[in-house]
């Protein structure tokens, strides 16, 4: 990811972290201590064409046997699971996931499972321990570098735009969407004075990412990178575009029901 004038941020494909296993195994000098501090752990993992930032909800249904035997399992556990995204058109699982914890089962009658799932915090693959019947890694838990710059305005833009967003939406299709009590409870502005800035910020930018309409790729990015200024800034961009576009759709709507008066 790189800046570009104006503090754009520019994307390629090519960063992103894919695992080839045995071929990029990673075994950590201080790992038995991580293991001992929670930070390193075993984690079974379902390779899903989608991506989850922590503070996100996602349903899955469950079908497969090799998947209904890792829930299962998990149940008589901690409930947690790391989703990770996997590219079909590479055929390669990336090497950063979010671990979700399921909140709610739902077992039907034949045997498949619908689970509710919500995303906890982001890991990076050490290494595969077992690929049969399911995917079980060596995982360590990351989260973001302390930013070396303010960026307290750039939030405060992403913030504006996306409530501008929301409303020109709302207005175009006629809906009446809110936010969450979460996001506004995490918004700059709104946030508790209390709450711990960066953490703040980095809860944000989760939410924003799990908002946005970009490509899975995208999404990815977003999620695998360290710099919560550098997430920020690519959702500033993506939403300064979304509100030009719904802007002028919404004018359109306005000056076509005019006409039909």
């Amino acid at each position: 990811m790189t800046a570009e004038g104006g503090g754009e941020i520019s994307f390629s494909n090519a960063e992103i972290e894919y695992y080839r296993p045995r071929v990029d195994d990673i075994r950590l000098d201080d790992e038995k201590e991580k293991v001992e501090q929670g930070s390193v752990r075993e984690l079974p993992l379902f390779p899903l064409g989608i991506v989850l930032n922590p503070g996100a909800n996602t349903p899955l249904h469950i079908f497969e046997m090799r998947y209904r035997l890792l829930f299962n399992r998990i149940q008589e556990k901690d409930n947690t699971f790391g989703l990770i995204f996997y590219n079909k058109e590479n055929n390669l699982v990336a090497r950063v996931g979010c671990a979700a914890l399921v909140t709610q089962y739902n077992p039907l009658d034949d045997g498949r499972l619908l689970v509710d799932n919500n995303g906890t915090k982001r890991f990076r693959v050490l290494r595969y321990l077992e690929e049969k019947p399911y995917i079980k890694a060596m995982v360590e838990f990351y989260d973001d570098e302390e930013p070396t710059e303010d960026i307290s305005e750039v939030e405060l833009n992403v913030w504006s735009k996306l409530q501008d967003v929301l409303r020109l939406s709302n207005k175009l299709y006629d809906k009446r969407q809110e936010f969450g009590e979460r996001m506004t409870k995490i918004a700059p502005g709104d946030a508790e004075q209390d709450v711990e800035q960066a953490d703040r910020r980095k809860k944000f930018s989760f939410s924003v990412n799990q908002m946005l309409d970009m490509t899975v790729l995208d999404q990815q990015l977003l999620l695998q990178t360290r710099s919560t200024s550098m997430r920020l800034k690519k959702q500033d961009s993506i939403l300064d575009g979304a509100r030009q576009y719904l802007a002028a759709q919404v004018t359109i709507k306005e000056a076509l029901g005019k006409d039909k008066k």
